[in-house]
């Protein structure tokens, strides 16, 4: 008898992406004992991606981790749940930055690092979304199923969305350039990668007010440089990168505008 043959093509491509990131990507729950920043929520789910292993260092978004104030937990493998600490939350960008102890996770849950590999992703570049849905009603049921989701698609467009104000004021991505995709499968969040699983963007949900007393979200890919800057030097015991900001919103215009 002959051993199996690799899967060829789009299937292949899928299962090495998958196959590297399965044990990369944690369920992520944030509580917020009082409201702050405007944000009224108290509880939040999001997925998080494992950045050092061995650091115990989590990347997510600033829908799911809104600020420092606030307990965290991390759930490995759809098996195991373990505390985490806020250890850093970007003033401008859409991610934060996670830390849990290495040393209480079980030895027969596998927990491996995603490979991080920044790269231009122009429309129509071809990417595989991986990514966690739980299928979570309003309640937040932390009993119902985490499904691992591991897609091909392709990206639809890259730049500057515009959102609406919010009121009160909280934090909302503006000024970065974020990547859209053509199929975007429901999910909690998650990564955009290559076909053997380096990741090139982080999915995050971008929440924003439609309306008053709305609240909305929508999902794109922050470029996954802006999170190795600050994880670099975590991972290094280092001060993160200084950030400087004039604190003004800018909006691209069309030539015929600007006239």
């Amino acid at each position: 008898g002959g051993g199996g043959t690799a899967p060829a093509g789009r299937e292949g491509s899928i299962a090495r992406a998958s196959a590297a990131l399965r044990d990369a990507l944690v369920t992520v729950d944030f509580f917020r004992p009082f409201s702050i920043d405007g944000e009224t929520g108290m509880r939040y789910r999001g997925t998080g991606v494992v950045l050092d292993a061995a650091a115990g260092l989590v990347a997510v978004d600033r829908n799911t981790v809104t600020s420092t104030l606030g307990d965290a937990s991390l759930t490995l493998g759809g098996r195991v749940t373990v505390a985490a600490r806020v250890e850093y939350v970007h003033p401008l960008h859409n991610f934060a930055l996670l830390r849990y102890d290495p040393a209480c996770v079980p030895a027969d849950v596998r927990v491996s690092a995603a490979k991080l590999a920044p790269r231009p992703l122009p429309p129509g570049a071809e990417v595989v979304i991986v990514g966690l849905k739980s299928g979570l009603n309003e309640d937040i049921d932390a009993s119902r199923r985490v499904d691992f989701v591991c897609r091909r698609t392709r990206v639809a467009n890259s730049g500057w969305i515009k959102l609406p104000l919010p009121n009160p004021p909280r934090f909302q991505v503006y000024n970065a350039e974020t990547l859209g995709l053509e199929v975007a499968p429901p999910v909690d969040g998650g990564v955009l990668a290559s076909d053997d699983g380096t990741v090139a963007a982080l999915w995050v949900s971008c929440a924003y007010q439609p309306a008053p007393n709305q609240l909305a979200s929508v999902f794109r890919g922050l470029p996954i440089e802006l999170v190795a800057r600050v994880a670099d030097k975590l991972i290094a015991d280092e001060a993160p990168p200084p950030w400087r900001s004039i604190g003004a919103t800018l909006e691209p215009i069309s030539l015929a505008a600007a006239r």
